[in-house]
């Protein structure tokens, strides 16, 4: 497992490791987005963790455990063979919880280095917790544990953690944490150069799509690597072409149905008609409910929003309240969204073999390669400095700009995917009916923005 491009992550968990047998024991904690690829950094730099010793280097033990999605005595009783065989060492049958087994493992780093990798403290309880702390408070100046925390959720990070800068925080380890990695997902930047290295020559159509199916997350950009290296792709090929071409031996297309049923589960039909509607464009309540035949699907909707965490609000930039401009929902996990509207929406045509025809409706999706460059060009414009607000705006008709504002000056710009489709008279004539209405005042320049301006 290669990630050179967590290489500071890396660097910052080695040092960790070299403090941790050189001095004393050490708490690191890492947080960071949904599939940020916080296990694998952890489990990555374990691996590949050379230290010296006498002269000669030397992989230094290390052990994981993850907590959470099974009874804790049965996920003990695992961790407890691990123990053994990885420390060499007997561990007694009554250590049945983390909270019993962890002062036993401090006990052993007073005599032996190793590191521990806990995956999920936030679901291991308030006893390992209260256990952690006294252990740690008590033990850590004479033992030499490295000790790793990874934590998946962002409140209880702050509620076990604390925040970082704040203090006289009660957070019942904040002072007890030596190093915070916080992983997020990868910048446009960052991006483009992990595809360039694996793909010399990378257009700019290319990038669209990897942005448009990744949205820089890591687990779906590692799925997407792995098919550009198991896949031959042409010079200026499609990278939708190619995981429909691979098919079931598709990373990026196993990882993205997976993770549509481990956040729905398998049955829920009503459920995954609205997500389809709403992948295909079809994203405004009486739009769904008027394909779905007059089914009321307001409370599907708010729990794919709440409860699954499926979907998003979004208003337009200009929100009269008025009903003139719609609320939409989007998908805001790019792998799912493309799961359903180029997976699942042509599952008839896949069972029949007939990919060449799915692969045709890709290339001729010009609205789902719009709709990332829009959201990519507003990320970018809001982290800019230049715009501190920054939005999309649309009316009943469908038609789409992007609205900046800053002070007494905005910006109205039209999104296309290439400068020949520009509509020029048509983003004149918008912006002259902002200049009338909510831009009034206001010093208006009009930007025509393509894949180019990412």
């Amino acid at each position: 497992m290669e990630l050179n491009y967590r290489d500071r992550e890396k660097t910052l968990l080695d040092r960790e490791l070299w403090l941790s047998r050189e001095d004393r024991s050490r708490m690191t904690l890492i947080s960071g987005e949904p599939l940020s690829g916080k296990t694998s950094l952890s489990i990555c730099q374990a691996r590949e963790a050379l230290v010296l010793e006498g002269k000669r280097h030397v992989h230094p033990d290390w052990l994981y455990f993850k907590a959470g999605g099974r009874s804790e005595n049965l996920l003990v009783r695992d961790f407890r063979e691990e123990v053994a065989a990885v420390l060499k060492t007997y561990v007694p049958e009554g250590l049945t919880t983390l909270s019993l087994i962890f002062p036993f493992l401090m006990k052993l780093a007073e005599n032996k280095s190793f590191s521990l990798i806990i995956d999920g403290v936030d679901e291991a309880g308030e006893s390992f917790i209260q256990t952690l702390r006294s252990c740690w408070s008590e033990m850590r100046d004479k033992t030499r544990m490295n000790l790793v925390m990874i934590c998946n959720s962002g409140d209880r990070a702050e509620e076990i953690f604390g925040r970082e800068m704040t203090t006289g925080d009660p957070a019942p380890l904040k002072a007890l944490v030596d190093r915070r990695i916080r992983l997020r997902s990868f910048s446009r930047e960052e991006l483009r150069e992990i595809l360039g290295s694996a793909l010399p020559g990378l257009t700019e159509g290319q990038f669209l799509e990897a942005i448009a199916m990744t949205g820089g997350i890591q687990a779906y950009t590692d799925a997407l690597l792995q098919d550009i290296s198991f896949m031959k792709i042409g010079s200026g090929g499609s990278l939708m072409g190619m995981v429909m071409e691979a098919g079931g031996k598709s990373s990026y297309i196993t990882e993205a149905k997976n993770r549509l049923e481990s956040s729905l589960g398998r049955n829920h039909e009503q459920y995954l008609s609205v997500l389809q509607l709403i992948s295909q464009g079809i994203n405004s309540l009486p739009e769904i409910e008027k394909n779905l035949g007059g089914v009321k699907v307001g409370g599907h909707l708010g729990k794919l929003a709440g409860q699954y965490g499926l979907l998003e609000r979004e208003r337009p930039f200009f929100d009269d309240g008025r009903g003139r401009y719609m609320v939409v929902y989007r998908i805001p996990d790019p792998a799912v969204n493309f799961y359903l509207r180029f997976i699942l929406s042509n599952s008839l045509w896949l069972s029949m073999g007939e990919k060449g025809r799915v692969k045709e409706k890709m290339a001729g999706d010009k609205e789902y390669r719009l709709e990332a460059l829009r959201h990519a060009l507003i990320e970018k414009i809001r982290g800019s400095g230049s715009w501190p607000s920054a939005g999309g705006q649309w009316g009943r008709g469908g038609d789409y700009e992007i609205i900046a504002v800053s002070g007494k000056a905005a910006m109205v710009g039209a999104v296309c995917l290439d400068a020949g489709d520009f509509e020029k008279d048509k983003l004149l004539k918008d912006i002259e009916s902002f200049r009338k209405g909510p831009l009034e005042g206001f010093k208006i320049d009009a930007v025509l923005l393509t894949p180019s301006d990412l």
